[in-house]
């Protein structure tokens, strides 16, 4: 299942009735300790108390999505407890997502498991920092191995027909691939808007919100569209899938709510904090953060 359906479904499983609640009773983040300018740490607590439907038996599995080491965060530990029959980390697949995978014998018994990790953070900024001022397009752009799958289409993220017209549109005659970059980031935040009608955070259809012109959507249909128009343009991106932890600084003085909030001891609540952004990948200089769908 990919990310995306994995988020989705969370949040309609547990109205549907499958498993009520699917995801965590309690979840919520704490800072953990006083940390240095531009980082933050927290304690992240989750609480699964699992139901399965009424006249269910046999085994019980469930997948966790976990935190992974990226540039602006960092996993410092991770410890889980329950009465589960076996729980273990999985790393197999193409993207390098991790989980936590529990099983329990009989749908019939209780079925509970806490996860609890500290997470430290770290600001990101690196155009406002001025470390793309010096930037130079290499004479010959070659992308590493690991890179080019995200050059790719995938069954949400095509990078033919309407959305390499639309890319080859708005980046023109330009080669320089930051500029093409921002000229596809202002014209995605220029020309889509959030819909909350949208259920969770979208499913990312590029295909058919460029088809149809319905522009609206959510954070994952938003960043979906920068990211295929991205490789269509010939730049890698891809989508990043994550959760809103503690009381926003810098982005709270637009919303209380919106980019993350907190109590007045610090604590969030952030079983509805789920947000998806995007990063592409700049030749000569690695990956960058994109979030036009904040």
């Amino acid at each position: 299942m990919q990310r995306r359906d994995f988020l989705k479904n969370a949040a309609l499983l547990s109205t549907a009735g499958v498993i009520s609640p699917l995801l965590a009773t309690s979840v919520q983040a704490k800072p953990a300790a006083t940390a240095t300018e531009g980082r933050r740490r927290f304690t992240v607590t989750q609480h699964y108390d699992v139901k399965a439907p009424e006249g269910s038996a046999g085994v019980v599995k469930l997948w966790i999505p976990l935190p992974v080491d990226m540039t602006f965060q960092h996993v410092d530990s991770l410890q889980y407890q329950g009465n589960y029959q076996d729980a273990y980390i999985t790393t197999g697949n193409a993207y390098g997502a991790k989980t936590l995978f529990a099983t329990w014998p009989d749908a019939k018994n209780k079925l509970a498991l806490t996860l609890e990790f500290v997470i430290e953070t770290q600001d990101w900024e690196p155009r406002k920092n001025g470390e793309l001022d010096n930037y130079k397009v290499p004479e010959v752009i070659q992308y590493p191995a690991e890179v080019k799958p995200y050059l790719l289409p995938t069954s949400h993220i095509p990078v033919d027909g309407l959305v390499k017209q639309t890319a080859d549109k708005i980046v023109g005659a330009e080669t320089n691939p930051l500029k093409k970059a921002h000229k596809l980031y202002l014209w995605v935040t220029d020309n889509m808007f959030r819909d909350n009608d949208v259920i969770g955070c979208g499913t990312g259809d590029v295909a058919t919100i460029l088809k149809t012109g319905n522009m609206g959507g959510k954070c994952t249909d938003i960043s979906s569209v920068f990211v295929a128009l991205a490789r269509a343009a010939g730049i890698p991106a891809k989508e990043v899938f994550g959760i809103r932890v503690g009381q926003a600084i810098k982005m709270g003085k637009y919303s209380h709510k919106a980019f993350g909030s907190a109590d007045d001891n610090g604590v969030a609540k952030i079983s509805g904090g789920q947000h998806c952004r995007a990063m592409f990948y700049l030749a000569g200089y690695g990956w960058l953060p994109a979030d036009p769908g904040m």
